[in-house]
């Protein structure tokens, strides 16, 4: 009788649950389900080696007494000891997915992590929170997190979706993902080609520069930052305050007073200065706080991750009630040119508003750059962003009221300007008919 498949004795290099796999698939496939048939096929095929440590573990028995299941589970017990559930669960829970893996590569280890969980009927709900928590890629947790009602089925339906659409996008602009990201998009096929743009440091074509129309705070010149600027001129970190710039700040651990987020190698808070020419036409957003019973008004800046008074703002807040500790802080900040700038002090304050009371650190700065309510405020404080954003549409009526000096029927008047007449001397004079308008 023809035979299907051959096995041959177990290697050790090959993982024991493979071997029984490969053993029930030959015993399948050609038709054998007598058990003492099983047995001995097995026995005779495992190799002397594996027979004899076979003998080893089950002493006082004996093979022959002992069923192919149980033999094949002796040996599995010796080689595959069953693992804590404890410790592979730590492993499951704390599996990140690489920045060069794709969604499908991630989710097959989780599955293969997964084995000695015990997760039961859990299995679906903890692979669909680990993708979640686990994927390493902001834009696809935020997508994921959205999902009012998540199950596994949809989450593996956005995430394959959203990683398709970030590589076709790349294929459209003809760019390289990135070695350290696949899921990174750079500007550019050849960006690598660019040199080094004279306007702001950066690897890309200088006439596309954001910075082309900006003003350097340096040299005061227009076309290129600080950052790089050839002149030998220098102007301090407590300048640019006083010229009141709006601080733009990485995220940080924005609940705790000393306790800042490592970046690289100093532990610093890292803001941005911006200055912009045309400030006056997108006019910031302010709101009254009340500061330890003294009411201050505050631009709102989502991008800071604390809020910010100058030393004027300080000494009015010291007049208020409760007592005023100014403290040493670790926290550092940047400049959007690099530049360090050391605050003065960190401190707690009571905020009032809107029947909302709380107590929040508060960075204090020098000079008298502009008082910024940051996200550290912003997550206790609910602020009142309907009055904050309504825009007042004039009608015509309200227009003309308030200039209705200039739509009258009357002559008009213009005060403080000295004319000069000129006549040319050729001219005849006429006599005409005295006019019914008049002087006022």
């Amino acid at each position: 009788m023809a035979t299907y498949g051959r096995i041959d004795e177990y290697d050790e290099s090959e993982e024991w649950t493979q071997y029984v796999e490969r053993m029930d698939h030959y015993f399948e496939a050609n038709d054998i389900e007598d058990k003492d048939k099983k047995r001995s096929i097995f026995l005779s095929v495992i190799g002397a080696k594996t027979y004899k440590l076979l003998r080893g573990l089950i002493r006082p028995e004996v093979p022959n007494k002992l069923s192919y299941e149980e033999l094949s589970e002796a040996i599995k017990n010796h080689y595959v000891p069953k693992p804590s559930v404890i410790v592979q669960r730590y492993k499951f829970n704390t599996r990140v997915r690489r920045n060069d893996e794709s969604i499908s590569t991630f989710m097959a280890e989780l599955r293969a992590l997964s084995e000695h969980c015990e997760f039961g009927s859990l299995l679906d709900e903890m692979l669909r929170d680990r993708l979640v928590c686990g994927v390493n890629e902001d834009r696809i947790q935020r997508r994921l997190l959205a999902e009012p009602t998540l199950d596994l089925k949809r989450a593996l339906e956005i995430a394959h979706g959203m990683e398709t659409a970030a590589k076709d996008v790349r294929d459209l602009k003809g760019e390289m993902p990135n070695k350290h990201s696949m899921n990174k998009l750079h500007g550019g096929r050849h960006s690598d080609e660019y040199k080094e743009c004279y306007r702001c440091g950066g690897k890309h074509d200088h006439t596309k520069c954001r910075f082309r129309t900006e003003k350097c705070h340096q040299c005061g010149k227009i076309g290129h930052i600080a950052k790089v600027c050839r002149s030998s001129k220098k102007v301090s970190s407590e300048k640019r305050l006083k010229q009141g710039k709006n601080f733009r700040g990485k995220k940080g651990r924005d609940s705790e007073m000393n306790k800042v987020e490592q970046h690289q190698s100093d532990e610093e808070l890292a803001y941005n200065l911006f200055s912009f020419k045309d400030k006056e036409k997108t006019p910031p957003y302010r709101e009254k706080m009340t500061v330890n019973g003294i009411d201050i008004n505050m631009e709102i800046d989502t991008g800071a991750s604390f809020s910010v008074v100058n030393e004027k703002t300080l000494q009015e807040i010291s007049r208020g009630k409760g007592n005023l500790d100014l403290k040493q802080t670790e926290i550092s900040l940047r400049t959007y040119t690099g530049e360090k700038i050391s605050p003065k002090g960190i401190t707690e304050v009571v905020v009032e508003y809107n029947n909302q009371v709380s107590r929040l650190p508060l960075l204090v700065l020098k000079g008298n750059g502009p008082n910024l309510i940051g996200r550290n405020w912003l997550e206790n404080i609910c602020l009142n962003w309907t009055s904050i954003k309504r825009l007042a549409k004039p009608n015509l009526e309200e227009v003309l009221n308030k200039y209705d000096d200039l739509f009258t029927d009357e002559l008009g008047k213009l005060n403080g300007v000295t004319a000069k007449i000129y006549v040319d001397p050729s001219t005849k004079p006429i006599f005409v008919k005295l006019s019914r308008y008049h002087t006022r």
